[in-house]
Order: structure tokens, then sequence, then C-alpha cells
């Protein structure tokens, strides 16, 4: 009889672990997707209308987005070279975007313009003295592109949001 006991335990307790919870998270949304390029990785959902927090001192669980902590950086705080000042205007732009350069020495700038998925657009050479140059945006669609500025080196002085309207 105390065989049997112990066999049904066993039974029902290893019915029941089948049903624990997993450790990977769950999203329901209507879409999604994961964008690579080099070696950064966004992971992105559409159509997440509710969101919640729950906190407690060792957890934080939020309904609704993928990631409990969301960190953003504005395009200055990507600035890192002093000798060459960078201005970009207008913007949003419709189809020149102009670019003012002042710096101390006269060395080459490459500009190169991508999509939000990293795919390079447009690129183009000048020397960084001071003065203006201008982009032609006309031929892009409406939408939100970056604007790295960079040295032959591979140092980036700067990098602009930019937005396309029609």
């Amino acid at each position: 009889m105390r065989n049997k006991i112990y066999l049904l335990i066993f039974c029902v307790a290893f019915c029941y672990s089948g049903y624990a919870q997993t450790l990977s998270p769950d999203i329901i949304t209507s879409d999604g997707g994961t964008s690579l390029y080099k070696d950064m990785v966004i992971d992105w959902t559409l159509g997440e209308i509710a969101t919640e927090t729950f906190k407690n001192s060792d957890r934080i669980i939020t309904q609704g987005f993928q990631q409990p902590v969301l960190k953003i950086t504005s395009s200055a705080a990507f600035e890192k070279s002093p000798s060459v000042v960078v201005n970009v205007y207008p913007n949003p732009v419709n189809e020149k975007l102009t670019i003012a350069f002042e710096s101390k020495d006269d060395s080459k700038i490459i500009m190169n313009v991508a999509d939000l998925f990293g795919k390079k657009l447009m690129m183009s050479v000048c020397n960084s003295q001071t003065g203006n140059k201008e982009l032609d945006f006309s031929a892009f669609h409406a939408g939100v592109y970056l604007l790295t500025i960079s040295k032959p080196t591979g140092e980036i002085i700067n990098t602009f949001r930019i937005t396309k309207i029609q």
C-alpha cells in the first residue's frame, strides 16, 4: 500500500512538472523582427498597445516591451573629434541638406548616408576646411536616415539623425 502511495505522488509530481514556467520570454505581437549590422543587433516588435511595469528588489517585469531598460542616446553623444565642428541644416530636409564645416586643419572628411538598417545609400568625400557641402536628398523616400561624418582613419566625428520629408 505504501509503494502505491509513493508511486501516485511521483506520478502527480511528474505530470505537474510539465506545466512549469519557462525562462524564455514570449511576445504576442502583430509583427516584429531582428536586424543585424556588424556588432549591433536590433530586435523590434509592432502592435504592443499595453505596457505595464512591475518592480521589486531583484526583478523588473515589463509587459509590452522586449527590453526592461531603454536608454536613448542623442546623436551629440557620438561627437568624438573637437578639431572639426559640423552643423547640418535644414533638418527635416526636403531636397538639399547643407553640411557646414569648421576645422583647425585641412584634412579629408568622409560623409556616409545610411538607412536605419545600416544600408549605405550615399558616400561623399570632401576637405574639412571651413565651408559648406550640399548633399542631394531628393532621390530618397520620406523617412529617417543616419549621416555619419568620419575621418579616413575610421574615427567618427559626428553622427546625425536626418529626417527626409516629401
